[in-house]
């Protein structure tokens, strides 16, 4: 059964996000918004976890404990360009400024992955 996660703030910054905030809206549909754009539909595909930093690696300042990327998939025939997007859902928030880059394509749709480091 899946759980109604509770609502996040309205807006959320990018440097706080960890994969457990995505990891109840896998499979839930979001909206993709590229300077002022059409509004574009999106699920969230998959979630991918790189592991843990180790400890007295060099790093910067601001670097994740954990590095992971998300996966979103669009319908075929939406195609999108590489670069900064806006990403909207109700209970989830928003997130600006999410690099999107576009990973592959199949029967089912499009592909984009943000990786987050």
């Amino acid at each position: 059964p899946k759980c109604d996660p509770e609502p996040r703030p309205e807006k959320t910054m990018l440097d706080s996000i960890t994969l457990q905030d995505f990891q109840p809206y896998v499979g839930a549909r979001f909206t993709l918004f590229l300077d002022g754009d059409t509004p574009r539909d999106c699920e969230l595909a998959e979630l991918k976890r790189y592991g843990e930093r180790q400890a007295g690696a060099l790093e910067a300042p601001a670097a994740r404990a954990e590095a992971f990327a998300v996966v979103f998939r669009t319908s075929a025939n939406v195609a999108l360009a590489q670069g900064m997007y806006t990403l909207s859902h109700a209970a989830f928030g928003t997130l600006e400024g999410l690099f999107l880059v576009p990973v592959g394509m199949d029967a089912n749709g499009r592909y984009y992955e943000a990786v987050f480091n």
